[in-house]
């Protein structure tokens, strides 16, 4: 942190200097307009609307020699970190078109302009400041609550196909979400038209991670529950031990939606309970599948409490903003 002195500039005003390094890098000089925005005991300076307009930013990804989940870790990269023009180049290109084209579907507002043999552009259209990060948060909660609903019918019918489907439409609003508040967060002038604070960006970020992960275990969940035992009395024990992770998911969700930091604390508190029921289970039942599905669970249920801490830090924030 690099400190500055107040110097009186005549009788009504005061200046500081401004680092060299910051002004170097904005790319300003004499005669720029800068903004001067409070924040509780704070100030905070911005560049001025037009001088904060980011340029096209364009990436090179070559594909030779590269495996498929390394070509799409960094396609995946280069769009959380907000490229707007992502080049593919190789001679693998026109071996294997449509997998490259999957890839690209995973990713809201990037659409393919050019493919060749050897080249492939895809173009961002994505307007961030059109996404409501809330609404995607809304959008991904409902198909988490359908892949729930849908592994107790894994229990009397293969469901899998369907889940692993509605993770990859969760997989997408991710990266959306995760795109839209990362520029939020690097770009004040755009956390400020989005009217998110940097605590609150973590915050949705937060929430989004643990909602990803919920959708991710549910698809394990079910993937195991292929293997299960055809046994009544061990599928009825986890079906119910599956419906107490969903009450508890929907809770959570509730006191989410309704900024319920009372609500949160109670199942935050109480999640003790249902771990333990779970290793009861698996003490009885010490077989591979059961043993995948109970862990996945388990992890299921301590992403909801997560989910449920972050909601109580909302509520300490909201009371520390009215006692000031």
């Amino acid at each position: 942190m690099e400190t500055r002195k107040i110097i009186q500039f005549g009788r009504n005003s005061f200046v500081i200097s401004l680092p060299k390094r910051w002004v170097t890098k904005n790319s300003l000089s004499k005669g720029n307009i800068l903004y001067l925005k409070e924040k509780n005991s704070s100030l905070v300076i911005s560049k001025g609307e037009q001088e904060n307009k980011r340029g096209v930013r364009e990436i090179v990804i070559t594909v030779d020699n590269k495996s498929i989940e390394e070509v799409k870790t960094e396609i995946v990269s280069a769009y959380l970190t907000n490229y707007n023009i992502i080049i593919l180049k190789g001679e693998n290109i026109g071996k294997q078109p449509v997998i490259y084209k999957e890839v690209f579907s995973l990713l809201p507002g990037i659409e393919i302009f050019e493919m060749t043999s050897q080249k492939l552009v895809a173009n961002d259209i994505l307007d961030e400041l059109s996404v409501d990060v809330d609404n995607l948060i809304r959008r991904i909660d409902i198909i988490v609550k359908s892949m729930i609903q849908d592994v107790k019918l894994c229990l009397d019918e293969d469901k899998y196909c369907v889940i692993y489907d509605r993770d990859k439409d969760i997989n997408r609003l991710v990266f959306l979400a995760y795109r839209v508040l990362r520029d939020a967060l690097s770009d004040s002038s755009k956390s400020d038209t989005m009217k998110l604070s940097n605590l609150r960006i973590l915050e949705l970020w937060h929430i989004v991670m643990r909602l990803e992960k919920i959708g991710d275990q549910s698809k394990r969940i079910a993937r195991h529950l292929r293997n299960m035992p055809h046994k009544e009395k061990l599928r009825k024990s986890m079906k119910e031990l599956i419906e107490r992770a969903e009450k508890r998911y929907y809770t959570v969700m509730k006191a989410f939606y309704s900024n319920d930091a009372r609500k949160a604390l109670s199942i935050s508190v109480t999640t003790k309970s249902d771990i333990e029921a779970i290793n009861k289970f698996c003490e009885s039942n010490s077989i591979p599948p059961l043993i995948y599905i109970s862990e996945n669970l388990k992890s299921m249920i301590s992403s909801i409490k997560h989910i449920a801490r972050s909601i109580i830090g909302e509520g300490n924030e909201r009371v520390e903003e009215k006692l000031t």
